[in-house]
């Protein structure tokens, strides 16, 4: 009996029409950002996140993440909001 590694079974068609579906949404399409798309889309397969696991995580958090970046990105240093 040979040794045989398990190899996961993916649907690749749900892979392609996802990642499809994440380059349509970009305003700026070329091929690198394509690559990209189709990597987040492997990486949903692979890891069993959920599509919108991203935007519930930012409308629970969006006041922590802006005073988070906010400074970052050259604005003036909020005072943090009492939680």
């Amino acid at each position: 009996m040979k040794n045989r590694k398990l190899v996961a079974n993916y649907n690749k068609s749900l892979i392609m029409r996802r990642a499809w579906k994440f380059y349509k949404a970009q305003e700026v399409r070329t091929m690198e950002m394509f690559s990209t798309c189709l990597r987040q889309s492997w990486n949903i397969a692979k890891n069993g996140t959920k599509e919108n696991e991203i935007s519930e995580i930012y409308t629970k958090y969006n006041k922590q993440i802006f005073y988070y970046i906010l400074p970052r990105v050259g604005g003036e240093k909020p005072r943090l909001p009492k939680i």
